[in-house]
């Protein structure tokens, strides 16, 4: 028997504080060598009473993981921006459900706030590679750690990226 076993990644730095005074922090993660093309939320229905189960990126430690303690005000945007040297050219998806080699790296970002409720939805999962997502931030969150989760849908082995969260608008 055989078993791979792959590390569990961190990002580095770990983690950061934003608030009106620092409102920008960076980071970077990988080096990935394996792609996770798993849906978030986790579950999908194959057909004939089967579902596909998927951990959430919250959880699965395949992910990338950036924790972020925010001091904002109510109601507070803030974007959460995940860039690739190689990102997947638009249109051009190929790879992990097809036979073709993958052409490009294609990350996935989720965020969950602080009681791990999915705060990003799914925008931060398209074919581009590069995702982009803004939340809004609670002020009843302040100083709890938001997880910013980092799936490497279908990336080339050792791929890496840069993470980036900004402070758009302060809140009340």
């Amino acid at each position: 028997m055989c078993v791979l076993v792959l590390p569990v990644r961190a990002s580095t730095p770990n983690g950061g504080t934003i608030s009106k005074a620092k409102r920008s922090l960076k980071w970077t993660g990988g080096p990935f060598y394996a792609s996770d093309p798993a849906p978030d939320p986790v579950s999908s229905f194959l057909g004939l009473g089967i579902y596909a189960y998927s951990p959430s990126c919250h959880t699965d430690n395949l992910c990338d993981h950036f924790s972020v303690r925010m001091s904002l005000g109510d109601n507070a945007k803030v974007q959460i921006k995940i860039t690739t040297a190689h990102p997947n050219p638009p249109g051009t998806f190929a790879g992990v459900d097809s036979l073709q080699p993958v052409t490009g790296d294609d990350y996935d970002v989720y965020v969950y706030d602080p009681n791990g409720t999915l705060v990003s939805g799914d925008h931060g999962a398209t074919e581009k590679g590069n995702e982009t997502v803004t939340i809004t931030h609670s002020k009843q969150f302040n100083g709890k750690p938001y997880d910013i989760a980092v799936r490497p849908w279908a990336v080339s082995p050792g791929s890496t990226y840069s993470g980036a969260v900004q402070v758009q608008s302060a809140g009340l």
